[in-house]
């Protein structure tokens, strides 16, 4: 573009386009880096039909579910047998399948709603479950594990009778799984990674969000509902 080279900075913009990671995401955010250097009245003669590209790679998107609510999960893992701060004691388990049982309840989820947690641990397993019995759909978003998170898992009987009820759910036809790689790419720092399993920008409009927060311990819990745009 700097080089006034209109056809080639066009096929470029197509180009980045056509890949397999160009999610709905990374398109919006290219659409509106372009947009700003249209307002800028920057080359705005390539400009423009580089956001014509950008717009019909989006409109070429697959279209996206609507949902009647979307449920958010998030919290911790059962504690490891040495832990030495409880947070989520294994002899918790039960109390809080029975209090996230309680809230889906109060909040009717049921069919035609989105359940989304990270997939990751033995309260993401539970929540996915109890929705999926609810007849929602669950949407995990998957960070995958380094080698070395899989072999301290696989030591422990109690982590691998989790990692069956796990894969029980992936298989499920009413769960989809999105990874972090797929979505988002290769993170551009390794460190950073974890932070990054969220796909924004899944669709416009406003809709109604439930959040349930299991980020203390055991046997406490959060919930809270609103809008999202």
């Amino acid at each position: 573009m700097l080089e006034d080279n209109k056809e080639k900075a066009i096929q470029r913009i197509q180009d980045a386009c056509a890949v397999p990671f160009a999610t709905l995401f990374y398109l919006r955010l290219l659409l509106e880096r372009l947009d700003m250097l249209k307002r800028l009245n920057f080359k705005v003669d390539i400009v423009d039909p580089m956001i014509g590209a950008v717009k019909h790679a989006l409109q070429s998107q697959p279209q996206q579910g609507k949902w009647a609510r979307v449920v958010v999960f998030h919290g911790y893992p059962v504690d490891k047998p040495d832990s030495s701060v409880a947070r989520f004691p294994r002899s918790r388990v039960t109390a809080v399948e029975n209090s996230i049982d309680e809230v889906l309840e109060e909040w009717n989820v049921c069919e035609g709603d989105l359940a989304i947690c990270a997939g990751s641990t033995e309260g993401d397993v539970i929540f996915g479950e109890k929705c999926l019995h609810r007849g929602a759909k669950v949407r995990l978003l998957i960070l995958e594990p380094t080698a070395i998170q899989l072999a301290e898992d696989y030591k422990d009987l109690f982590t691998k009778e989790w990692a069956k009820r796990s894969s029980a759910l992936v298989n499920k036809n009413a769960t989809e799984v999105w990874y972090h790689k797929d979505e988002l790419g290769d993170p551009v720092e390794a460190a950073s990674a974890q932070g990054e399993h969220f796909k924004p920008g899944a669709r416009k409009g406003r809709g109604v969000f439930h959040l349930i927060d299991w980020s203390r311990n055991g046997n406490d819990s959060q919930s809270e509902t609103g809008e999202a745009n």
